[in-house]
């Protein structure tokens, strides 16, 4: 697994963040604001979880398990990464992926 100690890590949070931050910026470079504000609260949320290690609101009693918040950055950080190729590419390709 990519996250040392979290062979047990069944959850799908961290792929849930990154499309939630893919699909809200793409939004917002095509001038939608609200997307806009829900891209600035996962990246906040994020930076909250990574600086503190635990998530805002307390989900580990609910679901019996300690939250992985790595899984969630991870999620971010691949997010990220396919939004800098997304742009790389319309410069090389302008027109394509619209």
């Amino acid at each position: 697994m990519v996250i040392p100690g979290e062979e047990d890590y069944y959850g799908l949070s961290g792929l849930i963040h990154g499309i939630l931050l893919l699909l809200s910026a793409l939004d917002a470079l095509q001038g939608k604001r609200m997307s806009l504000v829900i891209a600035w609260l996962v990246i906040v949320k994020i930076a909250f979880e990574t600086l503190v290690g635990t998530s805002i609101i307390p989900i580990a009693p609910l679901i019996n398990a300690r939250v992985a918040v790595e899984a969630h950055l991870l999620g971010v950080i691949v997010a990220i990464i396919a939004l800098l190729i997304w742009r790389i590419s319309q410069t090389f390709c302008p027109g394509r992926g619209k």
